[in-house]
This record gives structure tokens, C-alpha cells and sequence, in this order.
């Protein structure tokens, strides 16, 4: 399994691919905050409560890379993708709380 995750995060096709994630995510954040229902009173409290749940799982996945700090500075694509894991940790958390907390509240 380890072996599998490294030469997953050594490939160079992975990295176009974690972009494009990682763009869409961040824009669907963008657009809900930007949205009509996002700057409302209710939209307010929702995009909070998701960024504290984004902030935990942001927490989480920096402290899981960590771990392997020297893998992932040993090599530019790995570390180009760590990151990018990171910020798709973050932002889909986020977005996945956001629409949980649409039908809640």
C-alpha cells in the first residue's frame, strides 16, 4: 500500500490532475461565498461552521505529512502533490460540510 501511494504521488500525471481538483473545489467555495445564500445571515453561520470543520481536517492532513517529511522534500513532485492533497483535504471538506449544513439548518 505504501509503495502504491508513493509512486501515485511521484507521477507526473497525478499532478495536472490534483490541480484541476483542487480548482474546482476552491472555485465552488469561491462561488458558494460569492452566492446570494452566502452572504446572507444563515449562509454566514454555515460558511463558518464549515471552515472550522475545514480548519480540523486542514490540522489533520498537515500533521499526517508530517510524518514523512523527509519523502516528501526529497523529491519536487511528490512534494508539489502533498500539497496539493492538503489543500483538496481542505477545501473538500469544506465544500462537503457546507452542503451537509444547507440541509440541517
Amino acid at each position: 500500500m505504501g509503495d502504491f501511494i508513493y509512486s501515485l504521488l511521484n507521477s507526473y500525471t497525478v499532478v495536472p490532475v490534483l490541480l484541476v481538483l483542487c480548482l474546482v473545489f476552491f472555485v465552488f467555495f469561491v462561488a458558494y461565498a460569492l452566492s446570494k445564500e452566502g452572504r446572507d445571515e444563515r449562509g454566514r453561520a454555515v460558511m463558518g461552521t464549515a471552515c472550522f470543520y475545514g480548519a480540523v481536517g486542514l490540522f489533520i492532513a498537515m500533521n499526517i505529512f508530517t510524518q514523512f517529511t523527509y519523502t516528501v522534500t526529497s523529491n519536487v513532485v511528490i512534494f508539489t502533490n502533498s500539497i496539493r492533497l492538503v489543500f483538496i483535504t481542505f477545501f473538500l471538506t469544506v465544500d462537503v460540510a457546507i452542503l451537509i449544513l444547507r440541509k440541517l439548518r
